[in-house]
């Protein structure tokens, strides 16, 4: 038997509905993650006397630190893979490959954006705080997730 016309609209009327009800969703979740990192990155800037011009610097500066973060990640995965499949290193000796790296990375990029924008003026000691504490919180993120992979 075939459809009835109206039960094919109502079904592209749920479609339509159920992609946009998931759409808000996603939009609304990350709204509050960029929210929450926007602001965690302004206490960080306060607390470490790092003096930046406008709102908008502080947010090209966190775009800007993840579309590079992203190649700087895909490098730090890649050697962890290596060590892994190798099999010579312990998980420990991974994990601190892994903050090191991290930390050295973190550090170039801080640097980096120190350098190229204008309208932030990051001292060196807060470069290697601040690249110190997004390291940290990267290693904390991985191990979270690790930790669910295994449940």
């Amino acid at each position: 038997m075939k459809d009835k016309p109206s039960s094919k609209k109502s079904n592209f009327k749920s479609i339509i509905g159920s992609t946009i009800a998931i759409s808000i969703i996603v939009l609304l979740v990350l709204s509050f993650v960029l929210a929450l990192y926007f602001f965690s990155t302004l206490g960080i800037f306060h607390l470490l006397n790092i003096k930046f011009e406008s709102f908008p610097s502080i947010i090209s500066f966190i775009l800007l630190y993840f579309l590079i973060g992203i190649v700087s990640e895909i490098f730090i995965g890649a050697l962890i893979l290596l060590m892994n499949h190798s099999g010579k290193y312990t998980l420990k000796q991974q994990q601190v490959t892994s903050l090191v790296f991290s930390f050295l990375t973190n550090w170039a990029i801080v640097s980096f954006l120190d350098y190229v924008m204008h309208s932030i003026q990051i001292g060196l000691f807060a470069t290697i705080i601040l690249a110190l504490i997004f390291s940290l919180i990267e290693y904390a993120c991985e191990d979270l997730g690790k930790d669910e992979e295994k449940e």
